[in-house]
């Protein structure tokens, strides 16, 4: 059902509707060989993904569910990408290594895992929902968005209504504006039953208006 409507991809980096890309804002690919050769050289048990053309290319085996493909990464860094993950189990140490990002990036430690991802400096969901409303005429004021980890957390923030799931992480039930029961329990779903029931009553008497 939802494979005509718009998606946005990678944390924000890129917009599609229907196999168009719509948007894209993908990390300056001439900061990407050293950065990603520094951290072979000075941390060789990270493990290091990269999405390029929807596969995610990693530098070593891992386990885990979906496709990728194992490559020397030196030999892809040049080639464009909306994000590069790091994982390890010594994260603060690794870090230290990739602080302060190169210029044009920024890092986003997950809230959850032992991994940073580095975006380009000016992606987020927010950004890239903005590009695709301004093609219909709506505002962020139109948005409902629903959210539980960091890469959320300027999409709750920007929308109209933005609901974080009772498991979410702090920061973002911190910008939310409702918060759902968990995702284990149907928050989404009835995030918006809620919604929508409320549109109901305010399309029959206007007076009602949603909190």
């Amino acid at each position: 059902l939802l494979q005509d409507a718009p998606w946005i991809c990678y944390n924000g980096a890129e917009g599609r509707q229907q196999g168009c890309i719509l948007y894209q804002n993908y990390i300056p690919a001439s900061v990407l060989p050293e950065i990603i050769g520094r951290v072979l050289d000075q941390h060789p048990d990270a493990t290091i993904g990269m999405e390029i053309d929807d596969l995610l290319w990693l530098n070593r085996e891992r386990s885990r569910p979906g496709h990728y493909r194992v490559a020397d990464l030196r030999t892809v860094a040049h080639l464009p990408t909306p994000k590069v993950l790091f994982f390890s189990e010594r994260l603060r140490e690794l870090m230290t290594i990739l602080e302060p990002p190169p210029a044009g990036t920024r890092l986003m430690p997950s809230g959850r895992y032992q991994f940073t991802q580095l975006m380009a400096s000016s992606a987020d969901k927010a950004s890239a929902l903005r590009v695709l409303l301004d093609r219909w005429g709506l505002s962020t004021e139109n948005v409902i968005a629903f959210g539980d980890d960091v890469n959320d957390v300027e999409l709750l923030h920007a929308a109209g209504i933005g609901v974080a799931v009772a498991n979410a992480l702090d920061s973002v039930k911190a910008v939310a504006d409702r918060i759902s029961t968990s995702n284990d329990d149907d928050g989404v779903a009835l995030g918006l039953e809620e919604v929508l029931a409320r549109a109901d009553k305010v399309t029959t008497n206007p007076s009602l208006a949603l909190p």
